[in-house]
């Protein structure tokens, strides 16, 4: 009996003393991934590598189920605390101009990137900030850098801020109908005939590109811009054809969304944008130009002329999630993350948001470009950002017939700047070069350490077994 319990206590013994070695052996695999992850992603603080450490711990089931409900509670705290100390991390006055980085252009991502779009003769100007400061520029020979151009469907980002501004106040719900806000009483607003479809149509689907509503077959005949999207409220109605409602159609051209902000807020694009969006981001009259339509309504769907920094400050005010400053927010988080959230599939490996477009490196055989969300105007006029490399990428470019229709042009400067490899660390690459790749190797090698300690655990429990 004796000598049974004395067998049974060391197999305990050896089990639990299996279990705490490949544990230990375990963890070290873990926060090893964790360190790499991290200095892949820029985020090596501690309370990152805590944060990710346990979702991982969480993920492989290795604390027990009475252990795993107090884990989680911890991770999500962890979360939110680094969450909360990245973005404050990043967030730039974008009242003031914007600032260049130590060794601007200097680094080996900066010189490939300029490299790359000096190869593409209709490129204007292109920028990348990452943590709200430029680490790489590049300037056409005959473009000034404070020059502006016409951002043409970008502006339809921006109306998706104004909407969300007045969405924040109360003033404008995404399930309010056409017929809702232009309620007609007294039959002045509404074109003559059954207008039940468009009535219908609600700010959310308009928002989507979801609503039915399409251009007109004839849109490129009458290029007049004061009557191009609507000359007033009621042309602007009557301008879109029918289509299917619910189903993904680009409405190019309409201004029913700045007749929408008019009747809502009382104030016009420009107004609203003047009075709470321009100010905090340094922009001032005379800075930049938006066209109107022969009602004097600022157009929705085209019309802003900016800088590649108003351009990059609009990234960058998405990036900061509605905040211009520290203390000055714009719009709520929750509605900059409603804009890149999926909405409906869209064209060409993309899916769009609330006039955003979103882009996954995945569906195009490119997986280092990650999840961007981006304004897009004709021509390549892009404004694109990734979140988890805290970098926005701007490009303006010449509006040609090859550019209108390039699938490359447009994303020549995304693909250049938003590779996850792509380093803008002028230190990194002077290390790089010094050491000839020993960053590399040692990362390797502690990666296959790390391996090796599972391996060498399981082999152990097997042992002691």
């Amino acid at each position: 009996m004796d000598s049974f319990c004395i067998m049974s206590a060391c197999i305990v013994c050896r089990l639990l003393l299996a279990r705490i070695i490949t544990l230990v052996l375990l963890y070290t695999y873990i926060i090893s991934i964790c360190i790499i992850t991290g200095k892949e992603q820029g985020r090596t603080n501690p309370t990152f590598v805590a944060y990710f450490f346990l979702r991982e711990v969480v993920d492989m089931a290795v604390l027990s189920r009475s252990l795993a409900p107090a884990a989680s509670i911890v991770t999500g705290l962890l979360a939110v605390t680094w969450s909360a100390s990245a973005l404050t991390g990043t967030v730039v006055d974008l009242s003031l101009p914007l600032e260049y980085a130590g060794g601007h252009n200097e680094s080996p991502g900066a010189i490939q990137f300029k490299d790359s779009l000096s190869t593409t003769p209709a490129v204007r100007s292109a920028i990348v900030l990452e943590d709200g400061k430029i680490v790489a520029s590049y300037f056409r020979d005959d473009v000034e850098p404070e020059d502006t151009g016409p951002v043409f469907s970008t502006t339809k980002s921006w109306i998706s801020l104004l909407v969300g501004i007045l969405v924040d106040d109360g003033l404008l719900d995404l399930d309010d109908a056409l017929g809702d806000v232009f309620p007609d009483e007294d039959g002045t607003i509404w074109p003559e005939g059954d207008h039940s479809f468009e009535r219908d149509v609600t700010i959310g689907d308009m928002l989507s590109m979801t609503s039915g509503l399409v251009d007109p077959g004839n849109l490129w005949e009458d290029m007049d811009p004061d009557t191009m999207g609507g000359g007033d409220l009621t042309d602007s109605l009557a301008f879109p054809d029918i289509g299917v409602k619910g189903e993904f159609s680009y409405l190019t051209v309409s201004n029913i969304l700045s007749y929408v902000i008019k009747e809502r807020s009382g104030m016009t694009p420009l107004e609203l944008a003047t009075d709470r969006v321009f100010p905090g981001m340094g922009i001032e009259a005379g800075d930049f130009k938006w066209e109107v339509n022969g009602d004097g309504m600022q157009q929705s769907y085209t019309g802003l002329h900016l800088t590649p920094f108003d351009m990059a400050k609009f990234g960058q005010l998405y990036l900061q999630h509605g905040l211009t400053s520290a203390d000055n927010r714009v719009v709520s988080e929750k509605w900059v993350l409603q804009s890149q959230e999926f909405k409906t599939d869209a064209e060409v490996g993309m899916t769009y948001g609330h006039l955003f477009w979103l882009l996954n490196g995945g569906a195009w055989n490119m997986p280092y470009l990650g999840s961007i969300y981006c304004a897009m105007g004709l021509g390549g006029q892009t404004v694109c950002v990734r979140e988890d490399l805290k970098r926005v990428v701007v490009q303006m470019t010449d509006l040609t017939e090859d550019t209108a229709t390039s699938p490359t042009v447009p994303f020549a400067a995304t693909f250049a700047g938003m590779n996850e490899i792509t380093s803008f660390d002028v230190e990194e690459g002077d290390e790089q070069s010094q050491k000839n790749g020993g960053e590399t190797s040692a990362a390797g090698s502690f990666h296959s350490f790390a391996t090796a300690s599972v391996l060498v655990g399981a082999f152990v429990q097997v042992l002691l077994f």
